[in-house]
């Protein structure tokens, strides 16, 4: 958040709302989305989701102002949000009862782990490559790319 505040010129507020808006956005869109999961192919709202949710994900990093970040983050959040159900959803359909917690706690574990190991090139990356759009545009590439692997 630090690097993108210095180069947007945002004040504590306002990159403080960036954030709020994240999750304010993910909490709104939690239930509407959940329903069209139920109601539609649990691998195409995730394919879908990932590639929206990537797209939004590039658009932020073209931001130049407060609103040319907040909007598409905003809307990155609402994908995300059901993603989040879809791949739950989608896992609990495909595999049996006795073996949900394990698939489950493999992929928690797995998302973690991608976080974690997504902190440490970061500041080193953002410097080397041109700032704090650098990983918004490297890692809307996956979720395009893997997007469309479900739903062939």
């Amino acid at each position: 958040m630090q690097p993108m505040k210095e180069a947007l010129g945002l004040t504590d507020a306002q990159a403080g709302s960036l954030q709020t808006a994240f999750f304010l956005g993910m909490m709104a869109f939690s239930l509407p989305v959940s329903y069209l999961v139920d109601r539609w192919s649990r691998r195409k709202a995730v394919a879908v989701m990932a590639i929206v949710w990537s797209a939004f994900t590039f658009i932020t990093g073209l931001g130049r102002s407060y609103l040319g970040v907040l909007v598409p983050r905003n809307d990155r959040r609402r994908r995300r949000s059901g993603f989040w159900r879809g791949r739950t959803a989608w896992i609990t359909g495909v595999y049996p009862p006795e073996s949900r917690g394990r698939v489950m706690g493999i992929f928690n574990m797995l998302v973690v782990a991608g976080i974690s190991l997504g902190f440490g090139p970061r500041r080193t990356d953002l410097e080397a490559n041109g700032g704090w759009q650098y990983p918004f545009f490297v890692f809307a590439i996956p979720g395009i790319l893997l997007g469309h692997w479900p739903s062939s």
